[in-house]
């Protein structure tokens, strides 16, 4: 009899052990684990504010005028009426006019550009077409200048008419850009 109550206990303390405090352990050591993953991502997010911070003081060093320059030469969205202002504005300093503007969104379907499925470009890009009457002088400086411009474009499709007194009819097809 004496040996039965030591028994008891001992088996009472396995059982308490193997089906309570086991459990409560596992239970912990689970909590620890996810402890120490967030302790990890929050360590990681000081780190990103940390840069966010530091490129937040870069940005504001620059000038205003060189971020608009910036924000000209690639802009972050397309403004159709925007860029044919500046087209406009352009063939107004050499006395020219740009008149049936076409805006064209699509890839042609035969470019060697176009790819099934989604695309991994950070830029996409627009055709614009339109026609001007010029001298064959103020026609190219008309391209000089918006080849220099800011904005970036690509002049893809060019035909003239020769017209009476030396003003010829152009029709032009650019190729602008913008990042996504």
């Amino acid at each position: 009899m004496k040996n039965i109550f030591p028994t008891i206990l001992i088996l009472a303390a396995l059982g308490l052990f193997f089906f309570f405090t086991n459990g409560q352990y596992q239970q912990i050591k689970s909590l620890q684990s996810d402890i120490a993953s967030y302790n990890s991502a929050l360590g990681k997010s000081q780190e990103v504010l940390k840069k966010r911070g530091e490129l937040q003081a870069k940005y504001a060093q620059f000038a205003a005028s060189d971020i608009d320059a910036l924000t000209k030469l690639l802009p972050d969205h397309v403004d159709n009426v925007q860029l044919i202002l500046d087209i406009n504005g352009i063939a107004r300093k050499h006395n020219m006019s740009v008149s049936k503007v076409k805006i064209d969104q699509a890839a042609p379907a035969n470019s060697k550009d176009s790819v099934l499925g989604p695309t991994t470009q950070a830029y996409s890009s627009i055709l614009v077409s339109f026609r001007t009457q010029a001298s064959y002088e103020d026609f190219v400086a008309f391209i000089k200048d918006l080849e220099q411009g800011l904005r970036l474009v690509d002049v893809t499709d060019l035909s003239f008419k020769a017209g009476p007194k030396d003003l010829n009819d152009y029709a032009v097809t650019i190729k602008t850009y913008w990042l996504k």
